[in-house]
């Protein structure tokens, strides 16, 4: 897809909400560009979290998957970095699903030596490799048994962002042009625990 450009003339004054919209969509066409396929295409069996948790594991041992969610946690465990993700449906593209519920939790290894900062708790992830087992845990307290992601390939997603509206505001919205006879505040969102929508992570 061509990204747009702009003409003198009336157009140009005209239109510069136009124009910002089109530098905006080429950057997020970009963006999406640099998805890799083993993080916006499924694997032939799409197996998901629910039918590992209701069969177990080991009837999934080396079974290629698909997964994503919220990061609740990074640890680190025998030289490695295991994930803890609330897992949530992910989209056509492979990202998170926004606004859904949780089927439950899982654990995905990185390879040694993976970042910490690159993967903050409340940031959307969806990881690609194969499932390795279970990890007897616990969650406020209570035993869980995660599945186990050997992960092969992740992508950490953008934020989400919504526009605020401060109370009383009933006028137009006109952010993209000159006129903005209000304060206009742009608030990021996560998904709590132990799903759905928040304002806030926690």
């Amino acid at each position: 897809m061509r990204c747009l450009t702009t003409a003198s003339g009336r157009w140009s004054r005209a239109a510069p909400a136009v124009r910002a919209g089109g530098i905006l969509a080429c950057l997020l066409l970009s963006g999406c560009a640099a998805v890799p396929s083993a993080i916006s295409e499924p694997p032939p069996s799409d197996v998901q979290l629910v039918e590992v948790l209701r069969d177990g594991a080991a009837a999934y041992e080396g079974t290629p998957v698909r997964w994503g969610g919220t990061i609740m946690s990074m640890t680190p465990r025998d030289g490695e970095s295991w994930l803890e993700i609330l897992e949530r449906k992910l989209d056509n593209e492979g990202e998170p699903l926004r606004g859904v519920e949780s089927d439950g939790r899982f654990l995905a290894v990185l390879a040694a030596g993976s970042e910490a900062s690159s993967y903050p708790p409340g940031r959307d992830i969806t990881v690609s490799g194969v499932v390795e087992g279970a990890f007897e845990g616990s969650i406020g307290g209570r035993s869980y048994t995660f599945p186990v992601v050997r992960t092969e390939t992740s992508y950490v997603w953008d934020p989400h962002y919504y526009a605020y509206y401060p109370p009383g505001y009933y006028g137009g919205y006109y952010y993209l042009g000159r006129y903005r006879p209000f304060p206009h505040v742009y608030v990021p969102y996560y998904y709590g625990y132990p799903y759905g929508w928040h304002p806030y992570f926690y």
